[in-house]
């Protein structure tokens, strides 16, 4: 393996296990200061992901984890920091399910109807912090923090019995989705169902590796994150990128 490659190698895994230590790090040190055994909690995390429901449980979460990351990294291969992933995820899965609970469409349709309002939803509400940013100059991190709490609150309203929601004896919910719309997992039996989803996220991964590194779009992403003035005299705008990147 070529020096270089070693090089990338080792960085791509120092970032995982840095923070990885810090976490426990800093996780033990509040246990401690609390009085409590800094050991036991990963004694019984260790112990819980033997169970075959908690390692299906384990891989549908990470799947989740993983996509919204990939939107995150995006941005940061671009130095802009999308701190608004979290409103941003809970907006369009919110708009996924009143779409899915008041349309039916065969399958064929349906699951990538939802998807798509998805992916659009999400763009949009991260758009809003682009625009502010090359429009007015306003930071990402401040617009995006802020879009977090009013995705909240909209939510909130969008959940209201004479907006979209639907009662269901003391909770609220948008309805249920029709099954078109459900996308097949893999079924383990007693352990449960791994979400068709984690196959999506295997698809984003190896796309987002090939267009940061196959593509033009990814060569003037990174060279606008490396340096904006020296992407810009190489015919790349860098507004024009930082609203695409977001």
């Amino acid at each position: 393996m070529k020096k270089f490659d070693k090089e990338r190698v080792l960085l791509a895994v120092a970032g995982p296990v840095i923070a990885l230590v810090v976490a426990v790090a800093l996780t033990s040190v509040v246990l401690l200061a609390s009085g409590k055994n800094p050991f036991e909690p990963y004694t019984l995390m260790f112990e819980q992901a033997t169970f075959s429901d908690i390692q299906v449980l384990i891989i549908n979460q990470a799947s989740l984890y993983y996509i919204a990351a990939l939107a995150v990294a995006i941005g940061f291969r671009m130095n802009l920091f999308n701190i608004g992933v979290d409103g941003q995820y809970q907006l369009a899965a919110m708009m996924a399910a009143i779409v899915g609970a008041h349309v039916a469409l065969p399958a064929a349709l349906q699951v990538p109807l939802l998807i798509l309002t998805a992916i659009l939803t999400g763009a949009f509400w991260s758009g809003i912090a682009g625009v502010l940013k090359v429009t007015r100059g306003v930071s990402e991190v401040v617009a995006t923090i802020m879009l977090n709490a009013i995705a909240t609150a909209l939510i909130a309203y969008m959940w209201l019995p004479d907006v979209f929601g639907v009662k269901v004896g003391n909770n609220n919910t948008t309805g249920e989705m029709h099954e078109s719309g459900w996308v097949p997992g893999i079924d383990m039996g007693d352990a449960g169902e791994i979400y068709g989803l984690v196959v999506l996220a295997v698809l984003l991964g190896i796309g987002y590796w090939v267009v940061l590194n196959r593509t033009r779009f990814g060569f003037d992403l990174r060279a606008s994150g490396a340096s904006e003035s020296a992407a810009a005299a190489s015919g790349v705008d860098p507004k024009r990128m930082v609203l695409t990147a977001m």
